[in-house]
């Protein structure tokens, strides 16, 4: 059966027509890495809708005695020039509105939840295993202030009430040639889709190696380029 993942991308928004960590699930969807059960779906940015989808499919795969192994969650970071591997969700709520138009109320996401969480992915390891393969990647405190931190935050709130959750985490990824209508006009470095493609099974093939008890092997497992289809 292999070891289970929830990987979660995320829909167009604003000036982002096509966003990459979509881009990645539906790669990944049709392209199985062998003992690895991928679980890939695409999220709207929406506050209700997205953290729903999540927590209920978390809540039903524990229920039915084959829970997932981890939570990779994935996002866009127009701006970055690198990925960023977030070590930690904030309790803050944005004021920026949804696809669906909502804006939430200032203040904390949960009341009376820890001001920070922290991820429990092995963060330096996938940060390690990325820049030997030549992605520069880095970690960060500061998973933004939109849907990205608010999933991040209700995710791991959830899973902080489990008693065997699955370790969860999220990456910011980069723009790529597709992710605004005009690249020439891109706010950062544009990567080529295949980078994206090297960074992501990069970190799957290190997740399961890791789960496997064979994490010294995950910097030299061979990892495949490959075009989105």
């Amino acid at each position: 059966m292999g070891v289970q993942i929830l990987l979660t991308g995320f829909g167009p928004f604003g000036a982002v027509v096509q966003n990459p960590s979509q881009r990645l699930v539906r790669y990944f969807g049709m392209h199985p890495i062998e003992g690895i059960g991928l679980t890939a779906i695409t999220l709207p940015v929406s506050y209700t809708q997205a953290p729903c989808t999540v927590e209920t499919l978390i809540r039903q795969r524990a229920e039915i005695g084959h829970p997932f192994d981890y939570v990779l969650m994935l996002g866009v970071a127009a701006n970055s020039s690198f990925w960023r591997v977030e070590r930690k969700a904030h309790n803050r709520a944005s004021a920026k509105l949804d696809v669906d138009e909502t804006r939430l109320a200032p203040g904390p996401i949960t009341p009376g939840a820890p001001a920070t969480l922290e991820a429990t992915l092995p963060v330096q390891q996938l940060v390690e295993a990325m820049n030997g393969h030549g992605i520069p990647a880095h970690l960060s405190d500061d998973a933004g202030d939109y849907l990205c931190n608010y999933l991040f935050f209700r995710v791991l709130y959830l899973l902080a009430q489990l008693p065997t959750p699955p370790r969860a985490g999220f990456l910011h990824i980069p723009a790529d040639e597709s992710t605004f209508r005009d690249p020439e006009h891109s706010p950062a470095p544009i990567f080529p889709f295949e980078q994206h493609v090297l960074a992501l099974e990069t970190v799957l093939h290190t997740l399961a190696a890791l789960s496997k008890g064979r994490g010294a092997d995950a910097g030299t497992m061979s990892v495949r380029k490959g075009d989105e289809r």
